[in-house]
């Protein structure tokens, strides 16, 4: 093509085309690297977080409801479901110090819960692996009442 005076101005729209992808390109680039460099860790970090204290607040409801009113000789198993991963990995539930804390490789997702039994239960003891079959046992005992979390098996 030409202007008149000999010159060709084909090369016009090629360049303009290669700057606008150039500018595209840049711009999925910079997106994808912030996106994927902070912002979705920590959203995927938050949203984990929150699935696992959703998930231990159950547990703890479920743990507190297995304790029957008082009596003279108490037993009871009653299995707890949990989901086998959150945010794509195993994890643990141990009982310590009348709390439940969920225990994940990623810190940012380990959480805690206050479990609230009655008096007469003496302690509130063992864990939970995720990915076995985990139950509650009530038992008396000759110093009162005692909680246990057991696993066992595949769930």
């Amino acid at each position: 093509m030409s202007d008149g005076e000999g010159r060709t101005r084909a090369v016009t729209p090629t360049v303009g085309k290669l700057l606008e992808v150039g500018i595209v390109v840049l711009l999925v680039g910079g997106l994808t690297a912030t996106l994927g460099g902070s912002a979705v860790p920590e959203y995927r970090d938050r949203a984990g977080r929150e699935l696992a204290q959703r998930h231990l607040t159950a547990a703890a409801t479920r743990v507190e409801r297995a304790v029957p009113p008082p009596g003279r000789w108490v037993s009871v198993r009653r299995r707890v479901p949990l989901p086998s991963r959150l945010r794509g990995k195993p994890y643990r539930v141990v009982a310590d110090d009348g709390r439940l804390r969920l225990v994940h490789p990623n810190p940012a997702v380990t959480v805690g819960v206050t479990v609230v039994v009655p008096d007469r239960v003496h302690r509130v003891t063992g864990t939970w692996h995720s990915t076995d079959h985990t139950v509650v046992v009530v038992e008396t005992h000759d110093d009162g009442v005692v909680v246990r979390l057991q696993s066992g098996g595949v769930a």
